[in-house]
């Protein structure tokens, strides 16, 4: 069964949709993020398939869109970046491809989550913008697990609020940047290839998951971080135990250390 949203014109006065967790199968017509009444879209765990054209008259009212759980492919429209209320984006478990750029999405002052897990085949551009710091985003979720990644993408420098950050199941290597750290309490970075874990921020409160890698981390650095750490699941690393002997005296508060089939050389953990 197609969903029944063809025809625009007479959806003027429409507000709010919900056709989840049904069989609706087809494409889904760009019209629909254009009703000017429209406010809540949510097409979740459906059959719909093929790509979303771009459209030319973006909705002012629409707050958030729920499109996850389908077989949507082709690029995500750049128009998504348009619609002036929007808050959450739901993009997650389908099969778009591209590379998705996020920085538009900085200008829209009241968007709060963004998740597109779960599409092996979209990439995020990793490219610096000079003009990334001059924004008021309030985004603080952000789900881009199990994509296309190889690199950490830069526009996270630029999101001060982002709390819940997910870069799990992708294929990003290199250093984990310091700035990675700033102002998060959720950060989920396990199964990757990352090579260096650099200096780590103090934190009243951290539970940041990154088991599965091939980080290295600098235990001196940790140490010396960790002076208001709260927190600390540490999950098979391969790391070097030297300075880890002494860690109390560089915080009193209690760290967890979880060692599940962690490798690790020298002396034993405190």
């Amino acid at each position: 069964m197609e969903i029944p949203l063809s025809d625009g014109d007479k959806l003027r006065n429409l507000q709010r949709v919900d056709m989840s967790s049904n069989s609706f199968t087809g494409h889904i017509q760009a019209s629909i993020f254009s009703q000017p009444a429209l406010q809540y879209l949510d097409l979740r765990y459906n059959h719909l398939s093929g790509h979303i054209e771009e459209f030319q008259k973006p909705s002012t009212m629409l707050e958030e869109i729920y499109l996850s759980n389908n077989k949507l492919n082709g690029t995500i429209p750049t128009s998504f970046s348009q619609l002036s209320a929007l808050t959450k984006l739901e993009l997650g478990s389908n099969n778009f491809l591209g590379t998705l750029d996020l920085y538009p999405y900085l200008m829209l002052r009241n968007l709060s989550v963004i998740r597109a897990s779960n599409n092996p085949l979209l990439s995020v551009s990793a490219e610096d913008h000079d003009d990334g710091s001059n924004n008021s985003s309030i985004i603080d979720t952000l789900e881009l697990a199990s994509c296309g990644l190889t690199r950490v993408p830069s526009v996270l420098k630029y999101l001060p609020k982002l709390n819940y950050h997910d870069l799990s199941n992708n294929s990003i290597h290199g250093n984990i940047p310091d700035w990675i750290w700033r102002n998060k309490t959720f950060l989920y970075l396990q199964h990757n290839l990352f090579t260096k874990v650099g200096q780590l921020p103090a934190y009243t409160f951290i539970d940041s998951y990154m088991s599965s890698t091939s980080a290295t981390i600098n235990s001196g650095a940790l140490c010396r971080s960790l002076t208001q750490g709260r927190n600390l699941d540490w999950l098979k690393f391969n790391y070097t135990s030297h300075g880890l002997s002494s860690l109390s005296q560089y915080t009193k508060a209690a760290i967890r250390f979880t060692n599940r089939g962690s490798r690790r050389r020298g002396a034993g953990m405190p």
